[in-house]
């Protein structure tokens, strides 16, 4: 797949990842964290357009990034690293923007991928920030089992699924 805008229909084509459903389901996104939900289905509906006509999705991505910025997060997404990938894909959302009202294609395609790559870094990092409180929680429930029994009778289930042993 181009990441880029065509320059023989001006269409937009960039790779976008989605969350998976588990991680939604796992941290219960769907129930605290609506913007990300909203950000996600608009940029995913930017795929296709011409871009000339992305300025109304662009605009709608930032006011929900803006959104997420005054809002807490959940818990284990409260980090200054998601904080500051959220605020650099609203900075690059923003340039895109006025590059769809100046219509300066060149430029619209460099912010455009600016905003897709600073949206894929948010994603990813969400992701695993999801994958490390994961493991957090079976690295604490391995030392605890560690602290209650002696290690004769520790589950070695609980030992293989923690060090994710093949």
């Amino acid at each position: 797949m181009i990441d880029s805008v065509s320059p023989q229909n001006d269409f937009i084509d960039f790779e976008v990842p989605k969350l998976s459903d588990e991680i939604y389901e796992e941290a219960q996104l769907d129930d605290q964290w609506d913007d990300l939900m909203d950000v996600e289905e608009s940029v995913l509906d930017l795929i296709g357009l011409d871009s000339k006509a992305a300025d109304t999705y662009l605009i709608e991505i930032d006011e929900d990034l803006e959104s997420m910025e005054d809002e807490t997060f959940p818990e284990s997404f409260e980090t200054q690293s998601i904080r500051s990938r959220l605020a650099l894909t609203r900075a690059f959302a923003q340039k895109a923007v006025f590059y769809t009202r100046s219509y300066d294609a060149d430029s619209l395609d460099i912010a455009l991928a600016q905003f897709f790559n600073a949206y894929n870094a948010l994603i990813a990092r969400i992701e695993s920030t999801h994958i490390e409180a994961m493991r957090k929680t079976k690295d604490s429930l391995l030392f605890r089992e560690l602290d209650s029994k002696s290690l004769d009778s520790l589950n070695p289930m609980l030992i293989h699924d923690t060090l994710q042993i093949d």
